[in-house]
This record gives structure tokens, C-alpha cells and sequence, in this order.
């Protein structure tokens, strides 16, 4: 799993590659909660991410807690098929913001 941190401003983008499970979510989530202490909002970069597991489930969620906490805004896009079919199953694609395209302009 690599984490790729893009500073966008007020937004740090950071580009999952790999897949988030056991193995790699703690890692993941120390990555992107000392983002949180720099920028206020958090764009996740899917376009490279292969799976996601319960555990990755669960670092997006303390995630997207910590960053609502700091009056900011999670967002997912460039989400595969594959793992939207598992955000919408458990009920993440309800209340997180999710798009295809990217939000930064090129």
C-alpha cells in the first residue's frame, strides 16, 4: 500500500494505491490523520485502490469523523465498480461524498 499526499491548498488529495485491509488501514489512517492536523479538507484518490476490507471500511470512518470533527469535508472519488458495490452494501455510500471525476481542476 503507498500513500500519496497532494497538497491542493485548504485540501490535501491523498492517492491510495494498493489495497486497504489488516494489514495496511493503521498505517493509512496515521498517514491521513496527521494531514488532517495541516489541512482541513481530505480528497481520497481511489483510481488506484484494488480492495478495501472491514478494517479499511473502518479507517475511512474514524477518517471521515476526524476530519467533520475539524469542520472539514471528505471526499472519495475515482471509486472502481467494485468497491462502490462494497461502500453502498455496508451503508458508507450514504453519507459519504463520492464522485467519479476529479475535484481539482487540471
Amino acid at each position: 500500500m503507498e500513500v500519496l499526499l497532494v497538497d491542493r491548498g485548504e485540501t490535501a488529495e491523498m492517492v491510495l494505491t494498493g489495497g486497504l485491509g489488516t494489514g495496511t488501514a493503521d498505517e493509512v489512517l496515521r498517514i491521513c490523520s496527521e494531514a488532517t492536523r495541516e489541512f482541513r479538507n481530505i480528497v481520497l484518490n481511489l483510481s488506484e485502490l484494488r480492495y478495501v476490507s472491514s478494517a479499511g471500511l473502518d479507517m475511512i470512518k474514524q477518517l471521515y469523523m476526524t476530519v467533520c470533527q475539524n469542520g472539514g469535508k471528505l471526499e472519495l472519488y475515482n471509486v472502481s465498480p467494485t468497491i462502490m458495490e462494497v461502500l453502498e452494501m455496508t451503508g458508507f455510500a450514504s453519507f459519504l461524498r463520492i464522485t467519479q471525476r476529479s475535484v481539482f481542476s487540471v
